[in-house]
């Protein structure tokens, strides 16, 4: 009986946290509560696979197992009054949902023995049949899962209170945050390489959609002149398959220079997040930037004399930039 039953009390035993690593276990041991009747345990175990794994497999598993909680409590209810032919009829139904119900099938066996026998019985045996009925009707112990079902008042699974609890904690906002470096312009590749910031939501309200704030700086990484450029830019996401999110986004630069008017510009790029290993970002990104020209006055010694000479200065060329960054997500 031990080593029959050790499988199932193992599976009891795994926490979510186990599950984060073992994403392969969830639906079979869901499959396995199911079958023996922990519905609780059942409705848990695929609630957890949606939010570890990010999935519908496992929805089809977990309203059969929220109806077949509603149905156990309603069976407890008419056993308690001793209602067997109600009792009768909500374990066909559950048998329906769960052919290995063992407690639906006690139920119906007992309805039966009592229905079909057609010969006298003496009063000792109608009490032990009574006595069989009252064992079925009061659980021998209370369990943390029957405490759960007690918790749970389901009318209409799709709009009860504990029904958007649970889509509350599946639907939960993710958020990230980044850090990452960007090229500027290939001709000057160590000049331009411009550090940067980012902060996202993803899955918004437990939707496919995500928005992302960044911020760059570039000094030029320069020591003769005293030059830098900076930036912003919003992004907007859509998740279009697990942990896999494309994004376009727009912002804009300032560019500065000593002895020089500063000038801004407009940036638009587009590129891809990836979640991996459920809280690893990775982000990929291609920013076109327009040819950043500075316009001031240089100073020209011509006889001694010092001489303020127009002048322009190409900071950027025209071209792509591409970004790289890194960061978390919870």
């Amino acid at each position: 009986m031990m080593s029959f039953l050790s499988p199932a009390l193992y599976a009891q035993e795994k926490t979510q946290a186990y599950y984060n690593t073992h994403e392969t276990e969830i639906l079979p041991d869901a499959q396995e509560a199911f079958l023996n009747g922990n519905y609780v345990r059942a409705e848990e175990l695929c609630r957890w696979h949606y939010i570890i794994v990010g999935d519908r497999a496992a929805d089809e598993m977990r309203n059969k197992a929220l109806r077949c909680i509603q149905l156990s409590e309603e069976l407890h209810a008419h056993l308690n009054v001793e209602d067997l032919g109600a009792a009768k009829r909500v374990a066909e139904e559950l048998l329906t949902l769960n052919q290995n119900d063992a407690e639906a099938m006690k139920v119906l066996a007992v309805n039966t023995s009592i229905q079909n026998d057609s010969e006298p019985v003496n009063q000792n045996e109608v009490e032990a049949e009574d006595e069989v009925e009252v064992e079925l009707a009061e659980p021998s112990e209370p369990d943390d899962s029957q405490e759960m079902i007690e918790e749970m008042t389901i009318i209409d699974p799709d709009g009860s209170p504990e029904q958007q609890k649970i889509k509350s904690e599946i639907n939960a906002t993710r958020f990230a945050i980044k850090a990452g470096a960007s090229i500027l312009d290939f001709t000057s590749f160590v000049q331009t390489l411009a550090p940067g910031v980012s902060g996202g939501l993803y899955d918004i309200a437990g939707s496919r959609f995500g928005i992302e704030l960044g911020a760059f700086f570039c000094p030029f990484w320069t020591s003769t002149e005293s030059k830098s450029i900076m930036g912003i830019d919003a992004s907007a996401l859509i998740r279009v398959a697990d942990g896999i999110y494309p994004k376009v986004y727009a912002g804009f630069f300032n560019c500065k220079k000593d002895n020089y008017n500063p000038t801004k510009g407009i940036l638009v790029g587009a590129g891809v997040s990836f979640i991996v290993l459920k809280h690893l970002c990775l982000d990929f990104g291609l920013s076109f930037f327009p040819n950043v020209k500075l316009n001031g006055t240089e100073q020209v010694s011509i006889s001694g004399l010092q001489y303020d000479y127009p002048s322009s200065s190409t900071e950027i060329t025209a071209g792509l930039s591409p970004t790289l960054s890194i960061g978390w997500a919870f």
